[in-house]
C-alpha cells in the first residue's frame, strides 16, 4: 500500500522518525491525534447545520410630539381651531346645539328607569317610540308617571302627544327634578288628541327626573298619555385625528408604551383621547375606550392597545398609532 511504502521511505530518510517509532507509546500517541483530529472535523460538520446567531436589536425609545400647527393640520380636525393659538388646539364653535334625547334607549338601558303609581303595565308606553300605545286610565285618586335620566340635562322642551279623545277635561301635569324629590312645574300636558303639545324652555331648564301627574277627581276621568318627547341642550364637541401614518414606531419598533398629554383646559369643558393601532397605516384595530388623563401625567397604553400579534420568534408589528382628541363643551 502507498501508506506503508511512504512509512519505510521516511523511516530510512530520516534517522527521528525511526526513532520516534521504536518508542514503546508511539501507537497510543497516533491513536490519541486521530481521535482529536476525528472530533475537529465532527465539529465543523455540526457548525455549518446551524447558523449564526441573529443580534436581536432593541428599539432605543422613542417619542413622538405634535407642538406645531403643521404637525395638528397633518391629521383630520372637525370643529377644530389650530390656528389662532399656534401650536394647540381649541374648540372653534362652542355654540350648544339642540338634540332629542332617546327615552326609549333610557328605558331600554335600564327598565328600573321609569315607574308608574297605577296602570304598571303599560308604564312603558310613553317611551316606546309608539304613538298608537298610551299610558293611563280612569281613577279618582291622583295617579303618576316618573322616569329618572340617569343624570341631569338642560332641557330646552318637553312635548308630550295623545292618540285618542277621551272623556275629560282634566290633562297631566309635568314636573322637573334634580333629586326626585323636589318638583318643579314646567307647562302642561292637555289632552290634544292626534297632536303633540309643546313646551319649549327659554332658558333651559335642569332636570334628571321628569313626572307627570293626574289630579285626583271625583268623576274618575279618563286620561292618558302616548308619547313624550324630551330636547336638550347638547354640548358642543371638536374632535382631532392624528394622520395615518403620522405617528410611526419606525424600523425597530417593539411596543406602544405611554402617551402624555399637556394642555390647559376651560371650565365647563372635557379633554379626552382614543387610541387605535396598524401594521400598514391603512387596516386599523378597534378605537379604545376614551380615556381621560391629566395633564402632564404619563398614561400608560400597552394594555390598551395593540403593539405586535404572532409568535415571540416571528411577531407582527403595529407600528402606526392613531390619537383622537375629542374637545367637548358642557
Amino acid at each position: 500500500m502507498f501508506t506503508h511504502h511512504l512509512h519505510n521511505k521516511l523511516n530510512e530518510q530520516y534517522s527521528w522518525y525511526k526513532r520516534w517509532h521504536q518508542w514503546e507509546h508511539h501507537h497510543k500517541v497516533h491513536r490519541g491525534v486521530l481521535v482529536i483530529y476525528t472530533l475537529a472535523i465532527f465539529g465543523l460538520i455540526v457548525a455549518s447545520m446551524y447558523p449564526a446567531p441573529q443580534a436581536k436589536v432593541g428599539a432605543s425609545p422613542n417619542q413622538a410630539v405634535l407642538t406645531s400647527q403643521a404637525d395638528w393640520e397633518a391629521g383630520t380636525s372637525n370643529n377644530i381651531d389650530s390656528i389662532l393659538s399656534s401650536g394647540s388646539i381649541k374648540i372653534n364653535d362652542k355654540s350648544l346645539s339642540e338634540g332629542s334625547l332617546s327615552l326609549t334607549n333610557l328605558y331600554n338601558e335600564d327598565n328600573s328607569r321609569v315607574t308608574a303609581t297605577m296602570f304598571d303595565s303599560d308604564k312603558a308606553k310613553p317611551v316606546d317610540s309608539n304613538l298608537s300605545t298610551s299610558w293611563g286610565g280612569a281613577s279618582t285618586s291622583v295617579f303618576s308617571w316618573q322616569m329618572n335620566f340617569g343624570k341631569s340635562y338642560n332641557i330646552t322642551q318637553f312635548n308630550c302627544y295623545n292618540v285618542d279623545t277621551v272623556e275629560g277635561p282634566l290633562g297631566f301635569n309635568p314636573y322637573l327634578s334634580s333629586n326626585g324629590s323636589d318638583w318643579t312645574l314646567v307647562g302642561e300636558c292637555p289632552l290634544n288628541p292626534g297632536s303633540w303639545y309643546n313646551n319649549a324652555f327659554s332658558p333651559a331648564k335642569t332636570g334628571q327626573y321628569i313626572k307627570l301627574e293626574r289630579p285626583a277627581h271625583p268623576l274618575g276621568w279618563n286620561t292618558i298619555v302616548s308619547e313624550l318627547a324630551i330636547y336638550i341642550n347638547s354640548p358642543a364637541t371638536a374632535t382631532h385625528t392624528t394622520g395615518l401614518t403620522q405617528l410611526n414606531g419606525g424600523t425597530n419598533f417593539f411596543e406602544w408604551q405611554t402617551f402624555s398629554p399637556t394642555y390647559t383646559k376651560p371650565a365647563n369643558t372635557n379633554v379626552q383621547y382614543r387610541f387605535r393601532t396598524s401594521t400598514n397605516g391603512s387596516d386599523w384595530t378597534s378605537w379604545t375606550a376614551y380615556q381621560t388623563p391629566t395633564s402632564g401625567s404619563s398614561l400608560d397604553i400597552t394594555s390598551l392597545v395593540t403593539s405586535r400579534t404572532g409568535s415571540t420568534d416571528n411577531p407582527t408589528f403595529y407600528k402606526y398609532l392613531q390619537v383622537e382628541t375629542k374637545l367637548s363643551s358642557t
